[in-house]
């Protein structure tokens, strides 16, 4: 940067550079107003010519984010290769990374990111310390963890949005299993719009 218009005014010389993000949401809009002003050409892959960054007049393309191919095509002859959102499978950002597309963040910062059951079995691995968790695949499972852990957890129907719905993982509406605790167990549940 050269400061060519007076004390503190600074203006940022074009140097050609080319960055490529994975996504035309918010995020993006807001990088496309900041590259213009650093002199950075920002390339943005959206899924609809409507999405935010594209309206913004970014350069873009149209296609599937989760798709090597489009993301070849956007990676090509730029810099970096970034995202605008977490979608983007990481075995999809390694294979980039293996055919030397410098990608930012790495695919294994992207699974750590994505993966919680990765991200706490790494980080044991590297000597963090961590609360006492479980990969569990059924109601069965959750209660062992409980009782083996000592947790104590209340199970209660919200409805959509809320926390779970007891009865889908058999303990029936207001169901708490019985046991003292001192720690807290974090639940997280997926559900679709019916709160199945």
């Amino acid at each position: 940067m050269t400061d060519e218009s007076g004390p503190g005014a600074l203006a940022v010389q074009s140097r050609g550079l080319c960055v490529a993000m994975v996504g035309a949401g918010q995020l993006a809009r807001m990088t496309h107003r900041a590259a213009i002003d650093l002199g950075v050409e920002l390339r943005v892959l959206a899924t609809e010519p409507d999405e935010s960054a594209v309206q913004a007049g970014a350069d873009h393309l149209i296609g599937p984010y989760g798709e090597i191919t489009s993301l070849r095509r956007l990676a090509e002859g730029a810099e970096v290769l970034t995202f605008d959102h977490e979608h983007v499978p990481p075995a999809v950002i390694e294979q980039l990374e293996n055919e030397g597309v410098t990608v930012v963040p790495s695919a294994r910062s992207k699974r750590l990111a994505q993966d919680k059951s990765y991200a706490r079995e790494r980080l044991g691995e590297l000597g963090f310390p961590l609360p006492p968790f479980r990969l569990v695949h059924s109601s069965e499972e959750v209660a062992d963890f409980v009782v083996f852990e000592g947790f104590e957890q209340a199970f209660r129907h919200h409805g959509v949005g809320g926390f779970l719905a007891g009865e889908d993982l058999g303990f029936g509406d207001d169901a708490v299993l019985p046991h003292k605790a001192e720690r807290e167990l974090l639940v997280v549940f997926c559900g679709d719009h019916a709160g199945k």
